[in-house]
């Protein structure tokens, strides 16, 4: 029997469908000048929408803040210091509120290209 997965990009995409972790890729936002104003996901696996409650179309494309307008204080200059300097981000903290699943929350940032990862 010949396996389907053309190696590598349809083997990553698999682990990250099949993760327990909830994973977000989100690319950088800029202005005309170039300034970070936000970031936009462009790619979710289905445990992160189901920490979020919510569906894929929903979140694609989507601004971050826009979907998550409670965690622009504090969050953004975090995630634009990884994007920034790439240094990777591991925190823990608790969730406030009533529309994600979860109430406490452990992710990962890390810096890919003009964007980051997110794996909560």
């Amino acid at each position: 029997m010949k396996d389907t997965l053309q190696p590598p990009s349809d083997w990553f995409k698999a682990a990250a469908d099949a993760s327990l972790d909830g994973l977000f890729i989100v690319k950088g936002v800029r202005d005309q000048a170039g300034q970070l104003i936000d970031f936009e996901c462009i790619d979710i696996n289905g445990h992160a929408l189901e920490l979020l409650g919510m569906t894929r179309e929903k979140v694609i494309g989507q601004k971050l803040w826009g979907l998550l307008p409670i965690h622009r204080e504090g969050f953004f200059d975090k995630y634009a210091q990884v994007l920034a300097t790439g240094t990777p981000l591991e925190e823990e903290f608790p969730i406030v509120t009533t529309q994600a699943k979860a109430r406490w929350l452990r992710h990962q940032v890390v810096r890919v290209g003009d964007g980051i990862v997110i794996f909560a």
